[in-house]
C-alpha cells in the first residue's frame, strides 16, 4: 500500500484545520469528560501516544508530506507545552513521561507515513533511466549503428 503524493489541496485543508481545532480544544477547552473516562480505563501514556500520533498525520498530511522532523519536533513541542500548561491547572496533572509518550506516537505515526509515502523500489529499477535532452537515445542510436556495422 502507498500514499499518493502530492495529497489534494482540499486534504490539506481539512488536515491543518482539524489540527488547529484540536490544538484549540487542547489549550483552551476544559479536557472533555470522555478523554477522562478513557485514561481512567486505559493507560493514559498509549492515549498520549495515539493522540499526538493523530496530531503527527493531520499535521504531516497538511504539509503535503513533506518536513518529517520538522513536524516530528513541533508535535513533541506541543506536547511539552501542554504538559506545561497542566501545573497551572487545579484539576490536571503535568507528567514528563507523557511527554515522551506524546514524542513516541508522533515518532511511530511519522515513521511509518514516511515509509508508505516513497514510491516502490520495484518502480524504481523496472523503469529505464530519463533522457537527458535525448542524448540517451542518441547513444543508443550510436550503439546500434557501431553494432550492426560488425
Amino acid at each position: 500500500m502507498h500514499i499518493r503524493i502530492p495529497p489534494p489541496p482540499w486534504l490539506r485543508f481539512i488536515c491543518l484545520a482539524a489540527f488547529a481545532a484540536l490544538l484549540a480544544q487542547l489549550f483552551l477547552l476544559d479536557e472533555p469528560r470522555l478523554a477522562i473516562d478513557l485514561a481512567n480505563a486505559v493507560w493514559d501514556k498509549l492515549l498520549h501516544s495515539a493522540a499526538f500520533g493523530g496530531l503527527a498525520l493531520l499535521y504531516w498530511i497538511g504539509l503535503g508530506f513533506r518536513a518529517p522532523l520538522p513536524s516530528w519536533i513541533l508535535v513533541t513541542t506541543i506536547g511539552a507545552l501542554d504538559e506545561f500548561h497542566q501545573i497551572f491547572i487545579p484539576t490536571r496533572t503535568a507528567d514528563v513521561l507523557d511527554v515522551v509518550a506524546d514524542a513516541v506516537g508522533a515518532a511511530i505515526v511519522i515513521l511509518v507515513l514516511q515509509r508508505l509515502s516513497r514510491p516502490p523500489k520495484d518502480d524504481e529499477e523496472k523503469s529505464p533511466p530519463r533522457a537527458v535532452g535525448g542524448l540517451q537515445e542518441q547513444e543508443q542510436t550510436v550503439q546500434r549503428c557501431a553494432f550492426g556495422a560488425l
